[in-house]
């Protein structure tokens, strides 16, 4: 954003919340004559134009130039969050009713069930997810066993592989531990939130309980303690 008092009161809008909330959906674009060449530039994205919210100074509500006839028209034309918002940017909080209204359109979060995970890849990797949070650290075997017992129809080649892409894609994180003498690849997750932030409805799970409960017994076996130093070591 530009560095003059309208894109000021902007970003203090986004600190609030507002803008913040609009932004994880649309594009909000806001400010001078500058920021219209971009509404010019993300206007000619298809994929890009649906979700455009431009923020513009009200005195350009009235222009004639082809950006303002043109490529704002294609956003006011096609976005979801339609149409363009004029403001004083001086003042940019006296739009708040035209931004809680486009808030009013993005849609709900909405939770699903699933009846069976091995039949559903995404879902038994993010339930992966959620295990580890709890038994970590844990090699492919310990993880394998859980599952298959866990799950129904799921196998051991489907189990590896999925901790494979879960380490591709960064939600799982893999390293070398020696317990005991015995050296492996042990996987846990890599976020020090994922006990409270579970991929599943928290509302059926309490992570943290169970992960105390497996601390618990963890320390309590010369091996485990071991495993848990090693675990405090690569975090």
């Amino acid at each position: 954003m530009e560095s003059h008092s309208g894109s000021v009161a902007i970003e203090r809008a986004r600190n609030g919340g507002i803008l913040g909330t609009i932004g994880r959906y649309a594009n909000y674009l806001g400010g001078e004559r500058g920021n219209l060449h971009r509404v010019s530039a993300f206007s000619v994205v298809e994929s890009l134009r649906h979700k455009l919210l431009p923020i513009l100074d009200i005195s350009y509500q009235n222009d004639k130039s082809f950006i303002a006839t043109g490529p704002v028209q294609w956003v006011d034309s096609d976005s979801k969050f339609q149409p363009a918002i004029y403001a004083d940017l001086e003042r940019v909080l006296t739009a708040v009713g035209e931004l809680e209204e486009r808030l009013q359109r993005i849609p709900r979060p909405k939770t699903s069930r699933v009846e069976n995970l091995a039949g559903n890849p995404k879902q038994l990797l993010f339930f992966i997810c959620d295990l580890l949070a709890v038994i970590e650290p844990a090699n492919r075997e310990i993880i394998e066993y859980y599952i298959t017992r866990i799950v129904p129809g799921a196998n051991v080649g489907q189990v590896s592989t999925l901790v494979g892409l879960g380490f591709a894609m960064g939600l799982i994180e893999q390293s070398e531990m020696s317990i005991n003498g015995m050296t492996d690849v042990f996987y846990y997750r890599p976020t020090f939130d994922s006990l409270v932030k579970p991929f599943h409805h928290d509302r059926w799970l309490d992570l943290p309980t169970h992960r105390a409960e497996q601390a618990g017994a963890l320390l309590a076996i010369k091996d485990g303690r071991a495993a848990l130093d090693e675990l405090k070591a690569h975090i």
